[in-house]
């Protein structure tokens, strides 16, 4: 049951970003993912970066751990920067650390990250 609890956060998570709601967003965040990098701003350019983008993920492995729920993701988006643009496909592996709280909030993001969100240029 809780494998199939983050697979939704999972979902949701990546349909929120695919419709830029910030809002939404930053409140399936931890406390603790709330780094100082992390700003309102922040990902308001980083929704600049794109007019369309479309996120797939895979749950290959999860671990329940009594302080987390790790989940081994891979991934695959197709980004576009605007509407006369190409669009760039991408693809990666990602370690998602949710907290153990209900609903499961996201703690961390190891790997290749989908969201362009909190990534150093």
């Amino acid at each position: 049951m809780k494998a199939k609890t983050i697979e939704r956060e999972l979902n949701a998570l990546t349909n929120l970003y695919e419709k830029k709601d910030a809002a939404q967003f930053s409140a399936s965040l931890h406390p603790s993912f709330l780094w100082s990098s992390f700003s309102k701003e922040v990902m308001a350019e980083d929704f600049k970066t794109f007019s369309e983008i479309q996120i797939k993920m895979r749950p290959l492995q999860m671990e329940m751990r009594p302080d987390v729920t790790l989940a081994q993701v891979t991934w695959e988006g197709i980004r576009k920067g605007d509407p006369l643009t190409a669009s760039v496909r991408q693809s990666g592996n990602a370690l998602f650390v949710f907290s153990v709280e209900e609903p499961p909030r996201l703690v961390e993001i190891r790997g290749e990250n989908p969201f362009g969100l909190f990534q150093k240029k």
